[in-house]
């Protein structure tokens, strides 16, 4: 019978990905700690399992060059040649391009043409040891030795291969517990178990509707609701993974970074447990990105600067996730010199964002570095200064319909807080009436809801109406002005004000009715319809009827 080495070929590609990301890691960890063992021969496991493999399927040029990052892997496990920086440098820029040369197999790149060069180098390293490396010539039969994806090491000192042989039995035991499936196979069930819950909402309803009174049925209903919402929880964790696929990747942004700016930068990350939906996961990359490297070029000053300042030489970025109210919450926090005020105010006013005799927050003041082409930099340079970035991350944020808020104390330094959902397919919310119809509210950006009296309302000279609600102002926002809704004037007192919440700021929203509580399935509109100011998707109710689910950034750009 003939192989078919395709799909083999399809899971190698699977699993080369994370053995990079382990070389990778272990090389910027191995910087550190030189002298950690466990860690190089963890690294060289890596090393061998993408030559083996990538030998047996084939791949004789990722063979032959990941065969070099071996061989000099192999001479510092064995004690012959030391973790130098330079080494660690070179094997960095070496994964960088094996990496490359991956992606060229997949078809999605041209080869790298750095191969050459860096096998000489690899070459060089291990010529200060007696012992010289032989050229890459994989033996007869050596391809029989490798399992696909085995990890054991066939060489090496009794404890290594002893501590190799219990993680491959273990590894074989966390395959036990996890399968791979594809996204579309995925976003098959979620859109089916959505129509399961669509088809409950509307029992329930149609039951109501019927003003029957039976115990029994109604029993029946509740427990099917029950059962339907465990089994959509269980569907959408399917969905979740660790939002440590896209924090490992900042250690090597920093610390390259750093280098190329002559800093000296201790990345702390935590959280990277936490699981968010693969949707926010992937969205979310770019401006984590965008963020970590303005810390880095902005936030944090050279050596020099901070000794001056009275700070350490080494500065400080940390990169943390945790759970708050229902939402994950993602910090990058540095301990630089901090945002200074008056020169966003100044250069504001030079751009004409605001007017001279604007009054400002110190908090609204640092929220206008998030203007289109906004920049305080000196000079333009490879990393900042061209006044894009800033404001591509607030809109991809707020499109995830999440939040960014900007905090800074000078002398001592800035927190970038980014606010996201769990998911973007199910949202809790609260059905509201403007009109005729019904819109969803996000529920967890409500404060709360009343009922103005006219001595709370306040109209302003500008037109805008603000109401007094225990002391504060908050101005009020008519959804159907904005939305277009088919009513007449909706006076508020007669009505209610629906106090929300974004970026720190409140807004009095104004709708006919309260309708209640409920958790909805999203559906995109833009995929079905087109994209709609002030609309984050739509959902099916219960009695069959579609509703508009409220972007809350896009109302709040609208009304301002």
């Amino acid at each position: 019978m003939e192989i078919n080495l395709d799909e083999f070929q399809a899971a190698f590609f699977e699993e080369v990905a994370e053995h990079l990301q382990s070389l990778e890691d272990g090389l910027l960890q191995l910087e550190s700690h030189p002298g950690d063992e466990e860690l190089i021969h963890g690294i060289f496991r890596a090393a061998h399992s993408i030559k083996g493999t990538g030998g047996a399927l084939g791949f004789t040029k990722i063979a032959g060059f990941t065969h070099h990052i071996e061989t000099l892997l192999d001479q510092m496990r064995i004690g012959k040649l030391s973790p130098s920086s330079k080494r660690i440098e070179l094997l960095l820029l070496a994964t960088d391009s094996l990496t490359g040369l991956i992606d060229a197999a997949k078809g999605e790149i041209d080869e790298p043409d750095n191969i050459v060069s860096l096998t000489e180098l690899l070459q060089f390293e291990l010529e200060a040891i007696s012992d010289p490396a032989t050229d890459f010539n994989m033996p007869q039969g050596e391809v029989e030795e490798f399992s696909l994806f085995d990890e054991e090491l066939t060489a090496g000192p009794p404890e290594a291969t002893s501590r190799s042989g219990r993680e491959k039995r273990e590894s074989r035991s966390v395959s036990s517990e996890s399968i791979r499936v594809s996204v579309g196979k995925v976003e098959e069930l979620i859109n089916l178990v959505g129509e399961l819950m669509i088809s409950n909402s509307m029992v329930q309803q149609a039951f109501i509707d019927s003003k029957r009174e039976s115990h029994e049925l109604q029993e029946a209903i509740t427990e099917m609701g029950l059962t339907t919402r465990q089994l959509q929880e269980k569907v959408m964790a399917v969905r979740m993974i660790s939002i440590g696929t896209v924090f490992r990747r900042f250690p090597r942004i920093v610390r390259d970074l750093a280098l190329a700016l002559g800093k000296d930068i201790h990345l702390e990350i935590s959280g990277q447990e936490i699981e968010l939906d693969k949707q926010v996961i992937e969205e979310i990359s770019d401006p984590l990105t965008h963020l970590i490297r303005n810390a880095v070029d902005h936030g944090v000053g050279s050596p020099a600067e901070r000794t001056a300042a009275g700070k350490p030489a080494k500065a400080r970025i940390q990169l943390r996730a945790l759970h708050e109210a229902g939402n994950v919450v993602i910090e990058v926090i540095d301990d630089g010199a901090g945002i200074n005020a008056e020169r966003v105010r100044n250069k504001a006013i030079e751009r004409g964002l605001i007017s001279a005799d604007a009054v400002l927050s110190d908090d609204e003041t640092y929220a206008l570095i998030m203007s289109p082409g906004f920049s305080t930099a000196e000079k333009v340079t490879d990393v900042s200064g061209r006044g894009v970035g800033m404001d591509v991350v607030k809109r991809n944020i707020e499109a995830l319909s999440g939040s960014i808020q900007i905090s800074s104390t000078p002398g001592q330094g800035s927190c970038f807080r980014i606010r996201l959902p769990l998911t973007m397919a199910i949202l809790d919310g609260m059905a509201v009436r403007i009109g005729e119809e019904t819109y969803i509210l996000p529920l967890l950006s409500i404060v709360e809801s009343l009922r103005p009296s006219s001595k709370q309302i306040i109209h302003m000279p500008n037109r805008r109406d603000v109401i007094s609600v225990r002391g504060e102002t908050v101005p009020l926002v008519f959804l159907h002005q904005l939305l277009g809704a088919k009513t007449g004037s909706i006076d508020p007192c007669e009505g209610l004000v629906i106090v929300v919440e974004h970026n720190g700021k409140k807004f009095g929203f104004v709708v006919n009715e309260l309708i209640g509580q409920l958790q909805v399935v999203m559906k995109s509109l833009e995929a079905n319809y087109g994209r709609v100011n002030g609309i984050a998707g739509a959902t099916i109710l219960g009695d069959g009827r579609v509703a508009m689910i409220i972007d809350l950034a896009g109302i709040v750009r609208l009304a301002s």
